[in-house]
């Protein structure tokens, strides 16, 4: 009920006729108030004197009284009306969401930021305080800044190409929300991949599995997309489980950091031995694409599944077991039904004891085994270590084990590995920032990577580089 009324024209404004054209009544009746103008005289803020009443009607005109500063009279007078609450608003807004997210990389070049706020925003505020710009110069990318029709979310469209390989930022500034609260500052950055992306998203797994039996009836629903999404497009809908001949139950649908991973929560338990529809859809990936809709079924079990109660039922390798194959398999199979979108190289790993690097592989869910195959064979006559760390099941229980070991056999490998760098070879219109990423056909010793070992040159002369870095599969 403390909200301003904000009038912004196309030219400077007489101040004097803005306030002979300007009218705000309440059943005929006038509201007194005072009047402030923008520094260009383009925009007219009327502040009432007193709090507006609680759930009542008010009626804004502006008048063809209303002239420039040389005369011109308006030429589109008219009016609105607007109910107001039950209360003042006094909270400053914030930026509740962001797309790309803070820090995602490989984000395609066709991206439009976005952001949603706390609170509807004056969107007349919004284009002069939010701008994308490059995060290492500060400078400001030429685009075009839309608000929302509930002023809860506000667009950037670039007006230029942007550059591959860059570091952007989002940020806002000097915003107020409708009642002329000031908004909280928001900065956030993403990092461009080398093309556009135009690629419909996919579910890459889904758990409970289609057609698994047995699950439990605290189970989650968990879905694993293929590209990062944005944030902003997900709501409770976007998962539906829906009982056979019944409607859908009601639920929270949650994205997770890896901004991947979607979660949905029944509000209550599932009904015993029932089957259930899971829908996938309705929502969009980071540069806009639309998602591939999914839809899957299972069958729920008669019990829910204990807090605590996952845990490892046996493994092969056993654990100290020796003269293992170079190319042997890794399974766990554990307690409970695993969900399959929580199978990964973090949570599920073998790793080369003394040096603790991680070997990179392929893994298959099949109820409640996994199995690990390792990419390249690895190292003979070595101690391995495996274990699971965060693995979870279907209704959300995690398990931490690892630190067993297997010996693999005395065999040797002679196959030396290959490389392929990005950008590649001959690229062109490269990010001045870009990153350079070597990938290896198999897992490398880090001891073995020097100061000298990779080299940046601009024709003959050696570039330093900011940094080097493995990551956990080297």
């Amino acid at each position: 009920m403390n909200a301003p009324v904000v009038l912004q024209f196309n030219g400077h404004v007489d101040p004097i006729t803005a306030q002979t054209g300007f009218s705000m009544t309440s059943a005929g009746n006038p509201v007194l108030g005072n009047f402030t103008y923008s520094t260009d005289d383009k925009t007219v803020t009327f502040t009432p004197v007193n709090p507006l009443s609680a759930s009542t009607t008010y009626t804004v005109g502006y008048s063809n009284q209303i002239t420039d500063t040389v005369g011109n009279f308006l030429t589109n007078p008219g009016n609105f009306s607007f109910t107001t609450g039950t209360s003042s608003n006094t909270t400053s807004p914030q930026v509740t969401l962001v797309d790309p997210p803070n820090g995602t990389f490989n984000v395609g070049l066709n991206v439009t930021p976005h952001i949603t706020f706390s609170d509807p925003v004056n969107e007349l505020t919004i284009p002069a305080a939010l701008a994308l710009y490059y995060e290492n110069s500060s400078l400001i990318i030429p685009a075009t800044v839309t608000v929302a029709p509930n002023r809860l979310s506000a667009t950037i469209t670039p007006s230029v190409p942007l550059l591959p390989g860059t570091e952007y930022g989002v940020y806002i500034c000097g915003y107020t929300d409708i009642a002329g609260n000031n908004g909280n500052c928001f900065n956030s950055v993403f990092y461009t991949s080398t093309n556009a992306d135009t690629n419909a998203t996919t579910v890459s797994a889904i758990a409970p599995a289609n057609g698994q039996t047995g699950v439990p009836l605290n189970a989650q629903v968990v879905a694993l997309m293929s590209d990062d999404i944005d944030p902003t497009s997900i709501t409770n809908n976007s998962i539906t489980v829906t009982p056979s001949g019944g409607s859908a139950i009601a639920g929270t649908v949650t994205l997770a950091s890896d901004g991947a991973t979607l979660t949905f929560v029944p509000s209550a338990a599932l009904a015993a031995s029932k089957v259930y529809n899971v829908s996938v859809g309705g929502f969009k990936d980071i540069e806009g694409n639309a998602i591939t809709s999914f839809t899957s079924s299972f069958t729920t079990g008669t019990s829910t599944y204990a807090s605590g109660s996952f845990t490892i039922s046996s493994m092969s390798p056993v654990n100290g077991a020796t003269n293992v194959s170079v190319t042997s398999p890794v399974s766990f199979t554990m307690s409970n039904l695993i969900d399959a979108a929580s199978v990964n190289p973090n949570t599920v790993f073998v790793y080369i004891n003394n040096t603790s690097v991680v070997v990179a592989g392929s893994y298959n869910v099949s109820g409640n085994t996994v199995t690990f195959t390792p990419q390249n064979p690895y190292p003979a006559n070595t101690l391995m270590a495996m274990g699971v760390y965060g693995i979870a099941d279907e209704a959300g229980n995690l398990d931490y084990q690892y630190g067993y070991t297997f010996t693999t056999a005395n065999t040797l490998d002679h196959t030396a590995p290959t490389v392929t760098i990005s950008p590649a070879n001959g690229a062109t219109n490269v990010g001045l920032n870009t990153q350079v990423v070597l990938t290896f056909s198999k897992s490398i010793n880090p001891a073995t990577i020097a100061a000298n070992s990779l080299a940046l040159f601009n024709g003959d002369t050696s570039i330093d580089r900011k940094s080097t870095r493995l990551n956990s599969s080297h």
